[in-house]
């Protein structure tokens, strides 16, 4: 006999003999509202985006250390690499088997679908912090500039890094946020949050290289000079 658990959430037996064997809730679960969540399509899926997520992340970091390459210094070169592509992965990576994990936890449709909404409006508001934090960056690094004397231009070195990291955290989860169209598809909502948690992940990147860039180019100039 095989068990079954119809939209109406009445268990019911089929007598086809199809399925003996097979574990009860292995393969679909579902709430009062009758919305089935198949644990194996899911997780296809979160591996899926995982995939995708991959490819966008490492494309869009080897760009731009090939297009910027000839204004960085070797140390913001590989420090660089190791924030806007290493760094965005794991957290990445951290995220997705996160979202398997609470679908083998069995958990509802609701309860998945509050969580992909939760995730969604904390990234909408890290999306709102983000200029104001670049903005004031670039205000800083205006006037160490101007009262600091080395050979490389802070301000050019560091636009790149500010200018992509407004991109990613905030114009591009914003346009995600208002692609979405029904909140209450469980898909879509999830395929929104994951998009917008990479381009925040590649945001973060960026942003904690921008900040690094003093300490590897002026400061340290800086204290080596008065060092001797």
């Amino acid at each position: 006999m095989n068990y079954i658990l119809q939209k109406n959430s009445v268990p019911q037996f089929s007598v086809d003999g199809s399925g003996a064997g097979s574990g009860i809730g292995n393969e679909v679960k579902n709430n009062n509202l009758g919305h089935e969540i198949n644990e194996k399509e899911e997780t296809i899926n979160d591996i899926y985006m995982l995939i995708i997520g991959y490819i966008i992340i490492v494309s869009f970091g080897s760009w731009f250390h090939i297009y910027f390459r000839n204004i960085m210094p070797n140390s913001v070169y590989y420090t660089s690499i190791i924030f806007v592509i290493i760094f965005p992965l794991i957290l990445y990576s951290y995220y997705i088997f996160y979202q398997i994990n609470d679908i083998r936890e069995h958990k509802t449709y609701d309860e998945i679908l509050s969580k992909a909404r939760y995730e969604i409006e904390r990234e909408e508001k890290i999306a709102s912090i983000v200029p104001v934090i670049l903005f004031g960056v670039g205000i800083v690094y205006s006037n160490i500039q101007s009262k600091t004397k080395t050979n490389v231009n802070l301000l050019q070195l560091s636009s790149p890094y500010l200018l992509f990291s407004l991109m990613f955290g905030t114009i591009i989860p914003n346009i995600i946020s208002y692609l979405i169209f029904d909140n209450n598809n469980l898909k879509r909502v999830i395929v929104a949050s994951d998009y917008d948690f990479i381009s925040v992940s590649i945001s973060f990147g960026l942003m904690i290289v921008s900040l690094l860039v003093p300490f590897m180019t002026h400061y340290n100039g800086y204290y080596k000079e008065h060092s001797k």
